[in-house]
């Protein structure tokens, strides 16, 4: 894990935020072990190294820092499969709405910069789908065209007291394809 992220891994890690995650969770495996989720208290993170490249046995992947849904974000790169996993930073519905969170100038300077890095393919965590490269000029466009008066609130089960507002951006060459970017 990232160093910058590691406050926000313990303050994450409190028994309350644990009980409403799994109160959220639409299935729960029958061997989930609830004690030892309640249990556990981040005391043994280990700093991610930027030059550190993990061997999968034929794969290779490297991190990216993503900074931008938190500061230690980090995306992994795997050349071989010319895929870029970017975890919650590089998605469809980037949420920038937590103290934590970078602001909307950051979110698009990195989103630039990572749109020079060497692949084809995103991974997102917030989509069931493999995404190409050539979306991350909708991410951009998203990003830049933020607008406040085009906003709606933002509702989640997660945190339900939430005011951010959700704005998004639908691709004038694709048209049914959104991008969505959550603010404070």
């Amino acid at each position: 894990m990232a160093q910058e992220d590691w406050m926000l891994a313990r303050a994450c890690g409190c028994v309350e935020t644990k009980r409403r995650i799994l109160s959220l969770s639409p299935t729960i495996p029958l061997d989930f072990d609830k004690e030892a989720y309640f249990s556990y208290k981040c005391d043994n993170l280990i700093a991610l190294r930027n030059d550190t490249v993990f061997d999968l046995g034929g794969l290779t992947v490297r991190p990216v820092p993503l900074p931008s849904h938190s500061p230690g974000s980090v995306g992994f790169l795997c050349p071989e499969l010319n895929i870029l996993l970017g975890g919650d930073s590089i998605a469809p519905l980037t949420c920038l709405v937590f103290p934590e969170c970078l602001d909307i100038a950051d979110h698009v300077k990195l989103l630039n910069a990572v749109k020079e890095l060497p692949f084809s393919w995103i991974l997102s965590s917030h989509s069931g789908r493999l995404i190409p490269k050539i979306e991350m000029d909708l991410y951009i466009k998203c990003a830049e065209s933020v607008n406040p008066e085009k906003a709606v609130l933002f509702n989640s089960s997660l945190y339900p007291n939430y005011p951010g507002k959700m704005y998004s951006y639908e691709n004038p060459l694709s048209k049914g394809e959104y991008a969505f970017v959550v603010l404070p």
